[in-house]
This record gives C-alpha cells, sequence and structure tokens, in this order.
C-alpha cells in the first residue's frame, strides 16, 4: 500500500489511515502534507474493533485488491485503542522503535 497511500489520501481527504504496522516515507510525506495521522490498531483485535462499524460508506478497488486490501470508507463508533505512530509533525514510532533497539542491542553484552 506504501506506493498508493498518497494517491487514496489525496481522492479521499482522510484525515487519518488506520492499519496495524508501519508505512514508509512516501506515506510520512503524505501525513506531513495532509495534517493527516497514521493511527495502529492494536493486533488481535479485528472482531472486537468490527463492533465499532456503525456503517460501510464505500468501498474502493474491492475487486482489483480483494476484501482484505480494498480501501473501505467507514463511520465507526468508539473505536479503539488506537495508537498514533505516525504523526503530521512527521514523527514516526516505528522508526524510533528499531532505532532504539538498535542502540540498545549494539551496546549489548555478546
Amino acid at each position: 500500500m506504501e506506493s498508493t497511500t498518497p494517491a487514496i489520501m489525496a481522492r479521499f481527504a482522510t484525515p487519518f489511515l488506520i492499519g496495524k504496522g508501519g508505512m514508509g516515507p512516501a506515506t510520512r510525506a503524505a501525513l506531513v502534507e495532509r495534517g493527516a495521522a497514521y493511527l495502529a490498531a492494536v493486533g488481535g483485535t479485528g472482531a472486537l474493533g468490527a463492533r465499532a462499524v456503525a456503517e460501510v460508506v464505500s468501498v474502493a478497488w474491492l475487486e482489483e485488491l480483494g476484501m482484505p486490501d480494498a480501501v473501505w470508507i467507514l463511520r465507526l463508533n468508539e473505536y479503539g485503542p488506537l495508537v498514533v505512530t505516525m504523526d503530521s509533525q512527521g514523527r514516526d514510532l516505528h522508526e524510533e522503535v528499531v532505532r532504539a533497539a538498535e542502540r540498545t542491542l549494539g551496546n549489548a553484552p555478546r
């Protein structure tokens, strides 16, 4: 999705993206440009999160990408918990954690 995220954000004018893993530099740049944020859902909570779906507003690229990778526009009620992992200022929690782990592992006794 990294290669298509900037175009998706432009087309749908979304203030947030919700996913479960990190994205890359193209997404980070699009978030900064649009003043948006990437929100990570806690892994393994899909069934719980599904309860919060009040309405499926629309679905894009369902036939081309299939159900799990299509772009779903949803109206949600009390969905969460979510963690802001990439923000409109260019911060990327995923990268920060990787750098911290590398520093820690680099200093670990062998």
